[in-house]
């Protein structure tokens, strides 16, 4: 099973020690969303391992900080994006895949427990190994981990966004969530992703398939 749509997801792992802010102790008190977001993607591809994107794209800041990192109870986690050409492309316009861009796809993290306490960062897909800006791949969960904080981030969500990553140091990883289930009856095949699931119908009723 190939989802038409990649997965990402913000967690905090921060030794004591790494925060000068303490602003990140509280992860209830850290909101994030995603910026410059692609709007339109295919359902289908013919290949998986080559980023499709429609010929008219729209692009979009989510500005509702309602995400939080993985641990926050009752809370959102995760957003799912369509795929697009991240490395080369901000908000449709050519760039090089080796420069900063502001008007690439980014997350935009707050801190802070209200208005004057608000604090904001920007963290772009980037690959530190390789010194460049990554793609968002359909089917492809990434995870990016925050392990240190370095300083307080900016007094507004505009500037965070017009400016360079700094002050945190982070890392991301990417998983290709292909099917690794195979199921036959000898005739056909099935590929799964999972092998259970597991339906809530009341919050005391569980249902396994």
């Amino acid at each position: 099973v190939y989802r038409s749509v990649a997965k990402l997801q913000l967690v905090l792992d921060i030794a004591s020690g790494n925060d000068v802010t303490g602003k990140f102790a509280d992860k209830s008190n850290v909101a994030w969303d995603m910026h410059n977001v692609n709007l339109n993607g295919n359902i289908y591809s013919s290949n998986a391992s080559t980023v499709t994107v429609p010929s008219s794209s729209a692009y979009q800041d989510n500005t509702a900080f309602d995400k939080y990192p993985v641990g926050v109870s009752g809370k959102e986690w995760s957003t799912y994006l369509p795929e697009c050409l991240n490395s080369t492309k901000a908000k449709g316009a050519t760039v090089a895949v080796t420069a900063f861009s502001a008007g690439r796809t980014c997350l935009i993290i707050r801190t802070g427990a209200s208005l004057a306490e608000y604090r904001y960062y920007r963290i772009d897909l980037y690959d530190q190994t390789a010194k460049n800006f990554l793609d968002i791949k359909r089917n492809h969960f990434y995870t990016v981990t925050i392990t240190k904080v370095m300083s307080d981030g900016y007094l507004s969500a505009v500037e965070a966004l017009g400016n360079a990553p700094s002050n945190l140091e982070y890392t991301i990883s990417a998983t290709d969530e292909g099917a690794a289930i195979s199921i036959s009856n000898g005739q056909y095949s099935l590929q799964l992703s999972h092998d259970e699931v597991f339906i809530f119908d009341t919050k005391t009723a569980v249902h396994e398939m």
